[in-house]
């Protein structure tokens, strides 16, 4: 498994969901609150809630990003959505724009994992 740092923390690196019919970034709470997501706290630095439940999920849990929607979801919302979804063609210029733009940040920090 590769492994990328962001400050201390050791991390899993983000990478593209495979197998689904949406572009989605899967990666750790570090990993996105590096890239800007999340809440600004300052004695706690950024925290992730999930933009469909409101919830804040443990340090571990995965977290993923859907340019379609430009959400956050945690993995039980997210499994959830994935299965009602549908997919639309003209929504596929505006998905790609924000999932290379937030790739793209990934790869700038060295979080990427194309291998994935």
């Amino acid at each position: 498994m590769v492994k990328g740092k962001v400050g201390q923390h050791i991390l899993d690196m983000a990478k593209q969901v495979k197998d689904c019919k949406f572009l989605v970034i899967v990666g750790t709470e570090s990993e996105f609150a590096a890239v800007g997501f999340g809440i600004l706290i300052s004695y706690m630095g950024r925290i992730l809630v999930c933009d469909n439940c409101n919830e804040q999920k443990t340090v571990d849990e995965k977290w993923y990003y859907i340019p379609v929607l430009n959400r956050v979801f945690c993995k039980e919302c997210f499994d959830n959505w994935v299965k009602s979804a549908k997919h639309y063609s003209e929504d596929d210029a505006y998905e790609k724009r924000y999932f290379d733009a937030y790739k793209d940040e990934f790869v700038k920090l060295g979080l990427w994992d194309d291998k994935g």
